[in-house]
């Protein structure tokens, strides 16, 4: 064979290795769930991060070394932009890794409590909202989102002033389809309660709720949570947090007493998804 034949014939080859390897990259493309939720491992912090409905929304954000944790946890999701952070309420653990994700990521709307603080992490949130042209829109009403197939309901607090500082959490409500999610913060009793109240006044859709964080990372116990969580025919529930010894005991045996399937973070970041009208909860 000539060296002339052998160059076609090694271009041949080569042209059909590119046709078969654009092939399959195309026919085995990792397809994108219609909705995703994402809880971090952030140790006893929390940040989630929803995708549903055209909307990319991230609620709190963890301590401020879990930064950079957020960031890749959107690039992985393929999320370029958020269209809204909630801030639940303003402690460091729920706040610190926002002004890394501000820095590196375009926001639209960020929602918070009516509310301040005078910590070193609630300044280093203003300034990075600052220097992102942001402020915050302080919720004197509930807000909803609307999303394609569902919305969100961030139920805001009642009163000015509270003792317990985890009382001002917003609360948010997830309705996807015949999904449901409940998200709220470190609430205490007393929020806990508001927000019981405010659900009465919507029965339609939330009669139930499939999954539900936690509030305050699994250490409390107290009787309007078992109420909400029974009541509301939780299936799955999510405890934020990476030391077990410190997670309420009387929780976790009421969890398992209601067959309430928990996913703790120190095992992992929890991954829910719809697509096609399948629930998967991974860990």
């Amino acid at each position: 064979m000539s060296n002339k034949s052998q160059i076609i014939t090694i271009v041949a080859c080569l042209i059909m290795a590119l046709i078969l390897i654009g092939g399959f990259l195309f026919l085995y493309q990792p397809t994108i769930p219609d909705f995703e939720i994402r809880v971090l491992n952030a140790r006893n912090s929390d940040a989630i991060i929803v995708r549903a409905g055209g909307m990319n929304v991230l609620i709190d954000g963890a301590h401020r070394e879990y930064g950079y944790r957020i960031l890749s946890a959107l690039d992985d999701m393929g999320i370029t932009r958020l269209d809204y952070i909630i801030i639940t309420h303003f402690d460091s653990d729920h706040i610190g890794g926002l002004p890394e994700v501000l820095r590196n990521i375009p926001v639209s709307t960020v929602l918070a409590p009516r509310y301040s603080e005078t910590s070193g992490s609630y300044r280093r949130l203003n300034e990075a909202l600052e220097r992102a042209e942001l402020t915050m829109t302080r919720l004197e009403h509930d807000y909803t989102i609307d999303l394609d197939g569902g919305h969100i309901w961030v139920n805001t607090h009642l009163r000015e002033e509270y003792e317990d500082e985890n009382n001002f959490s917003l609360v948010s409500a997830i309705h996807y389809g015949e999904f449901s999610a409940l998200f709220m913060g470190d609430a205490q009793r007393i929020r806990i309660n508001e927000f019981i109240d405010a659900l009465a006044e919507r029965p339609a859709l939330y009669q139930n709720f499939d999954f539900a964080k936690m509030p305050h990372h699994g250490q409390q116990n107290n009787g309007p949570l078992r109420s909400l969580l029974r009541d509301g025919g939780v299936r799955y529930a999510v405890v934020t947090h990476d030391d077990p010894e410190r997670v309420s005991s009387g929780l976790l045996d009421f969890l398992a007493s209601e067959e309430i399937k928990v996913f703790p973070t120190w095992d992992g970041c929890v991954h829910l998804t719809i697509d096609d009208g399948r629930l998967r909860v991974m860990q």
